[in-house]
């Protein structure tokens, strides 16, 4: 991997994604779910933004029982720690609220 910076961005009120920068994450998403930037970001010109560091530590993350992680509450900066150390592939996606 290079040496670019894994950052975590939320795309809408639902949705983050893992990614180098905001427009690579944005279109990565796009693409996958087959939206177009009015459609992903709810129309809100404020999406997607990089979480600050005290985001990262302050959100907590409630993993899936079922991938062996475990159930307890952890902060974002783990898992996105987590996920570099497995190597990506990035951009990816991060968290929802709808899962």
């Amino acid at each position: 991997m290079s040496n670019e910076v894994i950052k975590v961005f939320k795309i809408n009120d639902c949705d983050w994604w893992a990614g180098r920068n905001a427009e690579e994450t944005l279109a990565a998403y796009m693409a996958e779910t087959g939206t177009d930037k009015e459609e992903a970001t709810g129309g809100d010109e404020s999406f997607p933004h990089e979480l600050s560091e005290r985001e990262m530590e302050t959100m907590m993350f409630t993993p899936d029982p079922d991938d062996g992680e475990g159930t307890e509450p952890i902060p974002f900066r783990e898992v996105l720690d987590r996920m570099i150390a497995r190597g990506g592939p990035f951009p990816s996606f991060f968290a929802s609220t709808e899962y």
